[in-house]
């Protein structure tokens, strides 16, 4: 149970530094204003999802069973975005403005176009690494 929290904390730690550093390209715009590194990536586009990936790869590897990985990766996908647009939207509230729906809106685009792909690949690799494992030891 240990392991399954610290990997919760590393990648939702890493993954909402990444939104909140880059929230640009993790917040849903029009107009995407990607950084300069990304031109080296196959789709610079899909930054987010590459970043999502590499933040999640702690909850998906850390915990010792596949049934822990699956609950780091549910617990760090739902917290992560939450963090960053609790910051968000302290920056800018006005009393008569619609942004608490726009928050929300953000938060399930980050959860379903950013996070929940490569959230499923983490977890099936790490399916077939437990079946894998299983067939050796067999």
């Amino acid at each position: 149970m240990y392991r399954n929290y610290l990997a919760i904390i590393a990648s939702a730690t890493l993954l909402s530094v990444s939104i909140l550093i880059w929230r640009d390209m993790f917040l849903f715009s029009k107009v995407v204003y990607l950084p300069t590194w990304t031109a080296i990536l196959p789709s610079p586009i899909n930054t987010p999802v590459y970043v999502a990936f590499v933040c999640l790869l702690p909850a998906a590897f850390i915990p010792s069973t596949p049934q822990g990985a699956a609950h780091s990766l549910v617990w760090t996908v739902l917290f992560s975005p939450s963090l960053a647009l609790i910051a968000y939207v302290a920056g800018t509230i006005s009393p008569d403005s619609n942004l608490w729906l726009n928050a929300a809106f953000n938060y399930a685009w980050v959860i379903g176009f950013h996070c929940f792909l490569p959230a499923l690949g983490l977890f099936a690799v790490r399916i077939l690494a437990a079946v894998v494992k299983r067939r050796r030891v067999d």
